[in-house]
């Protein structure tokens, strides 16, 4: 993990906007990763973004 940010969201005051910056990993690694988070409760999405 290179970056991990915390910040409220624009959105809605009771929600937390989170990124998290990892070091180069596969698309494969990506998508396990992914699916880990959204499993947890509160997740909403995971994105990829260059």
């Amino acid at each position: 993990m290179k970056q991990f940010v915390v910040q409220q969201s624009d959105d809605d005051p009771e929600l937390d906007d989170v990124q998290i910056v990892l070091s180069p990993i596969s698309n494969t690694e990506f998508a396990t990763v992914c699916q880990k988070l959204e499993r947890m409760s509160g997740v909403r999405e995971c994105r990829y973004r260059k």
